[in-house]
């Protein structure tokens, strides 16, 4: 870059700072997938908890009994 003359190194620099924004604004559109990918999958596997029932939590099966439980 020395041996250019002003004209070229301007125009090499424009086209550096287009490749720099064009580079910028990809990963932002990929950040935004990612970030909705994840949203989506921690959403799955939050339902997903929810919907097991399980009263203990070890998912062994206990017999309850006692009115304790029914009221």
């Amino acid at each position: 870059m020395h041996c250019m003359n002003p004209m070229t190194t301007e125009a090499w620099l424009k086209t550096q700072v287009t490749d720099l924004h064009a580079a910028d604004v990809l990963n932002g559109i990929y950040c935004n997938r990612l970030h909705s990918q994840l949203a989506a999958r921690e959403e799955k596997e939050h339902n997903a908890k929810k919907k097991k029932g399980k009263l203990m939590g070890d998912g062994l099966p206990k017999y309850l009994t006692g009115n304790e439980f029914y009221q």
